[in-house]
């Protein structure tokens, strides 16, 4: 399995969407999508992958706001804490697989009430949303 880490800038105040994938099942999660789904549809294609989830960490706008045109132009659910009512709900604990990742969901209350961390154990990766940023910590909602 070759990993695809990528992080891509969607615009907002610092707004970063991922891109998690194994190029070998050719499939990936796009997390955050915010407000460039365009752009990290055109990076999953680049990078040869099909968007076979769409993750959200919380549901702030600057977080949410590009799954609809995500999922219309892949089909991808959206997979999210349980009280923002996605496709898929997420508690703590719940584990997601694409291809040969395992994506673990992380309640981690407290930027927002719904915020969860996705933690791929095997490669030693965290995705954290608006809860951590570079040289400070995201605020109460």
């Amino acid at each position: 399995m070759d990993f695809v880490f990528e992080q891509i800038r969607v615009g907002g105040d610092r707004n970063f969407a991922y891109l998690l994938g194994d190029r070998a099942a050719g499939a990936a999660a796009a997390v955050d999508p915010a407000f460039d789904p365009d752009a990290v549809h055109a990076r999953a294609a680049a990078q040869g992958l099909d968007v076979a989830w769409i993750l959200n960490t919380h549901g702030h706008g600057d977080h949410v706001n590009g799954n609809a045109r995500l999922k219309k132009r892949t089909g991808a659910p959206v997979a999210a804490h349980a009280s923002l009512k996605p496709d898929h709900p997420l508690g703590d604990g719940d584990v997601l697989r694409v291809g040969s990742l395992e994506i673990h969901a992380l309640f981690t209350p407290g930027h927002s009430p719904d915020h969860l961390v996705f933690w791929l154990p095997a490669q030693r990766v965290g995705i954290t949303g608006g809860l951590l940023f570079v040289g400070r910590l995201g605020g109460p909602a």
